[in-house]
């Protein structure tokens, strides 16, 4: 089951007191007089964004338990499946961005409950909702940040001959660096399936992605792509062919640690695996 991760913005303010010298000061009081300088007015308050982390927030929570039950009978093909089309959490959740989206039409949180609307609709069968919340997005929210995750999933949502259009109107009118790092590893993994994983144009890519959007999270999960970025730089840095392998530590089926260079000078095979 796919699991969303989403942006948190942040907002700074600074306050500089008692640094001013004495003669600016007493300049300041003969200027009194004189008109100030008219201000930029704050940017309205979002009043909607305490409600979609709210909603969110439970969603996050719901899916939790819903793949808890899962888990509980994954091995009865028949109670899956009624699980997924009964109680799967995305359905109820769906409405609820649906009622926010038009509470807060214009805010960042009405872009937020889009993307949402957007990510969800194919899994439900509500394409044509997503569909809509995409164009809604492009047309109302083209240069907001929370749209990073169209740079892949509107392809998907829009189809072959409008996806790449309303890639094209993204990067043309959207220069915030969610955006920016979306595209930098889009290309990197345009290359990667064209030209193979190791072609020679991806170090510039992950090198950026590991320098200048190193602290950004990609639009799904928690990993940043400083952190994807660092791991691939490392694999293609220490595991190959005629490099030492990094030594690490680890405990046998007893209990009993043993580190890698414990072994040095000696064949060893290591035998790596998971289950999902």
């Amino acid at each position: 089951m796919k699991r969303n991760a989403w942006w948190l913005r942040s907002s700074f303010a600074m306050l500089a007191l008692g640094m001013i010298p004495a003669a600016a000061l007493a300049q300041a009081e003969k200027a009194k007089d004189k008109k100030a300088p008219a201000k930029e007015a704050p940017a309205p308050n979002d009043a909607h964004a305490k409600k979609f982390e709210d909603i969110q927030q439970r969603l996050e929570k719901a899916r939790k338990d819903f793949q808890a039950k899962l888990d509980a009978v994954k091995d009865d093909k028949a109670a899956v499946q009624k699980l997924l089309d009964e109680e799967i959490p995305d359905k109820q959740f769906f409405v609820e961005f649906q009622d926010l989206a038009k509470a807060a039409k214009g805010t960042e949180s009405a872009a937020k409950a889009l993307v949402q609307i957007a990510m969800m609709g194919g899994q439900i069968e509500q394409e044509d909702a997503a569909k809509a919340a995409v164009q809604t997005l492009l047309d109302e929210h083209v240069a907001s940040p929370e749209i990073a995750v169209l740079v892949f999933l509107a392809p998907y949502v829009l189809g072959e001959e409008e996806g790449p259009k309303a890639v094209e109107k993204i990067k043309a009118k959207n220069t915030t660096k969610p955006v920016l790092a979306a595209f930098v590893f889009q290309e990197a993994q345009t290359i990667e399936q064209e030209k193979g994983e190791d072609a020679e144009e991806l170090r510039p890519l992950y090198t950026r992605l590991a320098g200048e959007f190193k602290d950004f999270k990609m639009p799904w999960g928690d990993q940043t792509y400083g952190q994807l970025a660092q791991g691939w730089l490392f694999v293609r840095d220490n595991l190959v062919v005629g490099k030492v392998a990094p030594d690490f530590e680890t405990a046998d089926e007893n209990g009993v640690k043993w580190k890698l260079s414990d072994y040095k000078g000696k064949v060893v095979v290591l035998d790596f695996w998971g289950e999902w």
